[in-house]
């Protein structure tokens, strides 16, 4: 153990020379030993954080006829030990178990959508409580080709929520990229005060007020938002000794969100049920199965193909096996064309669709539905429904 004689000051406050006694310890001839220096710190709370780094080290010996060596100081590889104080504030950062999954934001024709939550994420402040300030987040958006789908037409503005409050409304950066493709920007929020408290969770979410869609100019655009914390400039927290908080170095992205005026969802528990095995002349064995899917459309009118190759996305495995559609029909043909089921705005319908599997005797496998697709016109196209929970209930088990 060391003490205050064995520390000399070079550089008043910065630089130090410390001088490690070692007594007794032999090195024979053509023997290599190593040498340890072990660093602890005392709790400190005058220092949020520091760092001792270790430029050059100077070795002294005596051999064995008496003579003295001393090692001149060479220099080191980046050497540095970070110190916290016991009672400084720690930010760490990550995304809220709220976050939105990959989904639909549905917005009107005929009025702005309010509410569109797009990314949580949540800070903790550790050891003590602090004071965020100020955020930036990325925003990107994925456009439809419109000209007019753009980051400043499609918001009427963006704000910051902490825990249920909204404490500021956030401002545009410079509008990278091109109109109706890619574009993105940094949205700041600023001149707020919002407490942390010690050891807590708490969420920030980035929420919308998504403009009129007139013209369907919005109509399948994506949008998503990326909290960057490996450059330490985009949040400002203090602690109460208002000393400015690093937190953990990590880029935290939120799920795409894709905007629509036809929302389309689950009405209830989608169901699969089998057929009694066959056995065909040939040998191979078939089997009939059935998904049943309730859905309901949202404040629009949708459209679903009755071709359910366009309609329905499947996978199997393995490979291999024949599987044909039999039956594909809805519970209610009221507004149904020729080509396509049709939803009202509201309305709830259950859409049943039977399908044949064949393969060799004693095969089995899984046939999974991956997706429906529907529109917003008699086309029925341009919308995707995908959920992984549906996904998961809908896979069909076969010749089991």
């Amino acid at each position: 153990n060391l003490n205050q004689g064995n520390f000399s000051e070079l550089t008043v406050g910065s630089d130090y020379r410390v001088s490690v006694p070692v007594n007794g310890y032999v090195v024979k001839a053509v023997q290599t030993k190593y040498l340890y220096v072990n660093i602890s710190f005392l709790p400190t709370s005058d220092r949020a954080t520091g760092t001792v780094n270790v430029t050059g080290i100077t070795i002294r010996s005596v051999d064995g006829t008496g003579v003295t060596d001393t090692e001149p100081t060479v220099a080191l590889p980046a050497r540095s030990f970070t110190y916290q104080g016991s009672g400084a504030a720690q930010l760490v950062a990550t995304l809220s178990p709220a976050n939105p999954p990959i989904g639909f934001i549905e917005i009107s024709s005929s009025a702005p959508s309010d509410g569109a939550v797009l990314g949580i994420y949540s800070l903790k402040s550790q050891n003590q409580s602090a004071t965020l300030r100020a955020l930036k987040v990325n925003l990107g958006i994925w456009g439809n080709g419109n000209p007019d789908s753009t980051i400043p037409k499609m918001l009427n503005s963006i704000a910051l929520k902490v825990g249920d409050t909204v404490v500021a409304n956030g401002s545009l950066g410079t509008i990278n990229g091109v109109a109706g493709d890619y574009q993105d920007t940094v949205v700041t929020f600023s001149n707020f005060s919002a407490e942390l408290p010690a050891d807590k969770y708490i969420d920030l979410s980035i929420v919308a007020r998504i403009a009129q869609d007139t013209g369907h100019r919005f109509e399948g655009m994506y949008a998503t938002t990326t909290l960057d914390l490996t450059d330490p400039s985009n949040i400002d927290v203090e602690d109460a000794s208002f000393v400015h908080i690093v937190p953990n170095s990590i880029a935290l992205a939120g799920n795409s969100q894709q905007l629509t005026e036809s929302l389309v969802s689950a009405a209830g528990m989608p169901t699969v049920t089998y057929g009694q095995l066959g056995t065909t002349q040939t040998g191979t064995t078939t089997q009939q199965f059935v998904f049943t899917v309730p859905l309901v459309a949202g404040k629009n009118a949708i459209y679903i193909s009755k071709d359910v190759y366009t309609s329905i996305g499947t996978s199997s495995t393995p490979t291999g096996f024949t599987i044909s559609s039999v039956n594909f029909t809805d519970s209610d043909n009221s507004g149904d064309g020729a080509s396509y089921f049709y939803l009202a705005p509201g309305q709830a319908k259950t859409f049943t669709a039977t399908y044949q599997a064949t393969a060799a005797f004693g095969s089995s496998g899984a046939f999974q539905v991956t997706g429906l697709t529907y529109g917003t016109d008699t086309t029925a196209v341009g919308g995707l429904l995908y959920s992984p929970d549906i996904s998961a209930i809908l896979t069909a088990n076969l010749f089991h």
